[in-house]
């Protein structure tokens, strides 16, 4: 559940990155008071005049100054936080699953999806992990509280990889991650 959490978390932070990333429109002149470049008015985060070195980061130094620099941060962006299941050190850890995943997201300390897998699918997938060797220090919770249905698998396969495959309220995840200790 905290990984649900935190991916969720992760989520929001990554909406208020682009909603900042959006177009603001200019102040509006006060009382028809126009101040342009030709009244010597600059911008505070505007380039200083003759600048003949390399482009600076304009506004805080974001490194996002050219059309290739912004491609190149959207695509990490979409490899961070992908609907597909992708190529990594830790998804070739686990067989793909079966049913359709949702949106994941790859970090340096693993790869966290949901999906909308049933907890029938995500027992499937289990026997799947097993069988790629996901056995060592196993444990399940298969458990009914309060109207819902809890199902929660752990294990590692003994070559410092950790899989967590969980079902709360109807919400699915799978987390594969290097094995602590």
């Amino acid at each position: 559940m905290k990984k649900i959490l935190c991916l969720l978390c992760i989520l929001t932070l990554a909406a208020g990155l682009l909603a900042a990333c959006g177009k603001s429109d200019p102040p509006s002149p006060v009382d028809g008071d126009i101040t342009t470049a030709a009244d010597g008015y600059v911008p505070d985060d505007f380039p200083p005049a003759g600048n003949d070195d390399e482009t600076q980061p304009v506004g805080g130094g974001n490194d996002i100054n050219t059309p290739e620099d912004l491609a190149n941060a959207l695509n990490e962006l979409g490899q961070m936080f992908s609907a597909t299941w992708p190529e990594n050190e830790f998804t070739k850890q686990v067989p793909k699953p079966k049913f359709e995943i949702g949106l994941g997201t790859v970090t340096e300390e693993g790869y966290v999806v949901l999906c909308g897998a049933t907890i029938p699918e995500l027992k499937d997938y289990v026997k799947d992990l097993q069988k790629a060797g996901f056995t060592k220090d196993a444990d399940t919770t298969d458990t009914a509280a309060m109207g819902f249905t809890v199902y929660n698998y752990t294990a590692n396969n003994g070559k410092g990889y950790y899989v967590e495959i969980g079902n709360a309220m109807g919400m699915s995840t799978i987390s594969i991650t290097k094995a602590m200790g």
